[in-house]
């Protein structure tokens, strides 16, 4: 038999008590975006901008596609997104993005044509991974023999410092993110994150990408996978 239609206005609510399907040791994100870069990374420009590279190399009209986002793009195609992540921050937790970038498997555009060109890019190598961002965590042995370990390296972290930068700036509220580069400390760890081999010139270009994964929504998913840390708040 046919009921007449409920006038009442329910409110669903949602609070995960237990660990989902989908949650595990990795933390795997949320929903995951993406940011491309149509340009292969070529050592020759890259050895020209090293000199300023405690400045933004995205500013300027000659910003380097192979690392610099196209702001304007991403501005129109993530702004409503972020507009929207913004509305689930608290007054206490901020929404967290973790930024992860990713370089293809192709060698080196011209090799280090002397050995001041091949210590230039040690040396980024070391600012990068062994004195900077991994510098208490397992640094991948045997790197250093293959030049282009080490710039594939350099430039899948520099692509994700430079889109969180690009979020951050584009963010329609500053103040409602957290947006976290998160850095590769192995060449080997990055291959294997990456998962797209090349084969054709779409996968080629998805392995010049950024990872923009949403990590935490506190305003919008009460995630509390410990049944006894779990909040009695809706979400």
């Amino acid at each position: 038999a046919q009921k007449a239609p409920s006038k009442h206005n329910i409110r669903h609510t949602f609070a995960f008590r237990f660990a989902p399907p989908w949650f595990d040791a990795d933390r795997r994100s949320l929903l995951t975006s993406y940011v491309v870069f149509p340009e292969e990374a070529r050592f020759d420009e890259w050895i020209k901008g090293i000199k300023g590279i405690e400045s933004n190399p995205c500013e300027g009209d000659d910003a380097p596609a192979s690392v610099c986002p196209d702001k304007a793009f991403y501005t129109a195609a993530m702004g409503p997104y972020l507009r929207g992540l913004a509305q689930c921050a608290t007054d206490n937790k901020k929404v967290e993005l973790h930024v992860r970038g990713f370089a293809s498997e192709t060698g080196l555009s011209a090799a280090p044509r002397d050995e001041g060109q091949r210590v230039a890019l040690i040396e980024a190598y070391e600012r990068d991974v062994e004195k900077g961002s991994c510098e208490d965590k397992m640094v991948a042995l045997g790197e250093k023999d293959s030049d282009s370990d080490m710039f594939n390296l350099i430039i899948a972290n520099e692509r994700a410092k430079n889109t969180a930068k690009m979020l951050q700036d584009i963010a329609p509220d500053g103040d409602a993110f957290e947006i976290k580069r998160v850095p590769w400390c192995s060449h080997k760890d990055m291959v294997n994150g990456r998962r797209f081999n090349h084969g054709d010139a779409a996968k080629g270009l998805m392995n010049r990408r950024a990872e923009v994964h949403l990590e935490s929504l506190p305003g919008c998913l009460n995630l509390a996978p410990d049944p006894t840390n779990a909040s009695d708040e809706p979400a």
